[in-house]
């Protein structure tokens, strides 16, 4: 799926629930028995008339009530309806299948307007955004090539529920440039299958929160640890020392993840306060590697990699990612080249294939001294 990879942070300081929003929810409950589980869903979709409108610039822009828009920069601007699905946590060899029906045929007398390219707030040297992609505009074929598209991908749901994730983008209106066509449909009936998960996560909260902090935080992070407790949320402090002692990894950011995933798996930990940032403004090294911070970061950080427009940033969205589709542990690291978080041009076409749905709500306490630490836990338990 097209996208552009940005910051997420999921804020976490006060406990509060973490929501994941999508256009249109179907949801399965959980089923105690795989054998048991419903392996299918169906679901209709109707589409209003898409309204034509013809701009100054002499382009033609098509509207349909109920939908957005299909944003590849310099193609066809053409609706785009969103339909998302949840499924039980970890499925695996999920299927979509779509009937496109009331297909008709119309002739527009003007091209239809190619989509905008995203733009920097301030200007970069070097950077030129695609324009209008004549090739496609001179070609016979149909635009977008299929009816639909889908992603597959795991995450928590409004009630904190690991779930699978199933969205499908729907185009109901085609383009054939070349020839001044327009193939429109006036509904959908889409059917969903999928295998039962190979596991299931065990439902209990041994600890709902984790901490994680150097070793040199952990007292002055005990008197937190002590309110969550008093306040019915279990808690439990893990030193970054500790996690690199126990667990496996490429780097320091993967150990930590391991252990993230392990603390989902064992202990129904549905938040991680991350307490440690940039050691320092003036003297602390940001970034060790195209990969990651480590040596200038209490808690080390993960940073993505864009090859044009800027090099990348920090993003704990890394510590959130845990479970890609199947329940599978994502690395973000899908070609395999030993490159995190990689994306290399200007539309967006990513060389690493990301989940970025949040199987754990993360947050961060950027403290760069232990003074810091005490100032925050106090303000929190006050506060």
């Amino acid at each position: 799926m097209k996208k552009m990879l940005s910051v997420a942070i999921v804020y976490m300081i006060v406990l509060s629930g973490l929501g994941v929003t999508a256009v249109s929810v179907e949801r399965d409950s959980f089923s105690t028995s795989l054998a048991a589980m419903d392996t299918s869903k169906a679901a209709s979709v109707e589409f209003s008339p898409p309204a034509l409108t013809k701009g100054t610039d002499g382009y033609i822009r098509v509207e349909c009530d109920e939908a957005d828009y299909l944003l590849n920069p310099g193609k066809p601007l053409l609706p785009r309806t969103v339909k998302t699905f949840e499924l039980p946590f970890g499925v695996r060899n999920v299927r979509v299948e779509m009937e496109i029906k009331g297909v008709q045929e119309r002739t527009v007398s003007s091209q239809i307007a190619p989509a905008p390219a995203p733009m920097p707030l301030s200007p970069i040297d070097g950077y030129r955004p695609p324009g209008k992609d004549t090739e496609l505009y001179s070609s016979h074929d149909m635009f977008p090539s299929s009816w639909y598209s889908y992603n597959v991908g795991c995450g928590l749901n409004g009630e904190m529920e690991h779930v699978t994730y199933v969205t499908v983008n729907i185009y109901p209106v085609r383009y054939v440039p070349a020839d001044g066509l327009l193939y429109v449909a006036d509904s959908a009936d889409i059917r969903i299958t999928y295998d039962p998960p190979a596991f299931t996560l065990p439902k209990k909260d041994t600890y709902e929160l984790v901490i994680i902090a150097p070793q040199k935080f952990s007292s002055e992070l005990q008197p937190l640890v002590d309110h969550k407790i008093s306040h019915g949320v279990s808690t439990r402090l893990e030193t970054t020392e500790e996690i690199y002692a126990q667990y496996g990894g490429v780097d320091e950011p993967e150990k930590i993840k391991y252990f993230i995933k392990d603390a989902v798996e064992q202990w129904g930990t549905k938040y991680v306060m991350l307490v440690g940032g940039l050691k320092s403004t003036f003297y602390a090294k940001p970034r060790d590697n195209a990969n990651s911070g480590v040596t200038g970061w209490y808690v080390p950080v993960r940073y993505s990699n864009l090859v044009s427009g800027e090099p990348g940033y920090p993003c704990d969205m890394y510590y959130a990612d845990i479970y890609k589709e199947g329940g599978e542990f994502d690395n973000w690291d899908s070609n395999g080249n030993g490159i995190f978080a990689e994306w290399t041009d200007e539309t967006g076409q990513p060389e690493d294939v990301l989940d970025l749905y949040p199987d754990v709500a993360v947050g961060r306490l950027a403290c760069r001294n232990i003074q810091e630490v005490r100032d925050v836990v106090n303000k929190i338990i006050t506060y």
